[in-house]
């Protein structure tokens, strides 16, 4: 008998996920700000706050889909190892395409 109980609790919450997450607003990202709030949000959940270090973000409009890019900081004269975050948002929803770190 528990373990029917454990799948009927399981399937109530896996359709309360999928029910919350196609009810949620598409909204288009008219603005090149929401777009940088979005990569943050994006971008401290795969790489922790630590990303934050690469502001300011930086976001350009490419057809339909935001390039939101990361700033390298150099100290003047040296040679600077590492890389960037760059996240791509969808224009028309505001989806997270992906999530990247280039070294």
């Amino acid at each position: 008998m528990s373990v029917v109980k454990c799948f009927v609790v399981l399937g109530i919450f896996v359709f309360g996920l999928a029910y919350a997450d196609s009810s949620l607003p598409e909204k288009e990202v008219t603005a090149k700000e929401s777009a940088i709030k979005i990569a943050e949000g994006a971008l401290i959940h795969k790489y922790g706050k630590k990303v934050l270090d690469e502001r300011p973000f930086d976001a350009n409009l490419e057809g339909n889909i935001w390039i939101v890019k990361g700033t390298l900081h150099c100290p003047q004269g040296s040679i600077c190892k590492g890389g960037t975050a760059r996240v791509e948002i969808e224009k028309n929803d505001g989806k997270v395409k992906s999530v990247t770190h280039d070294k």
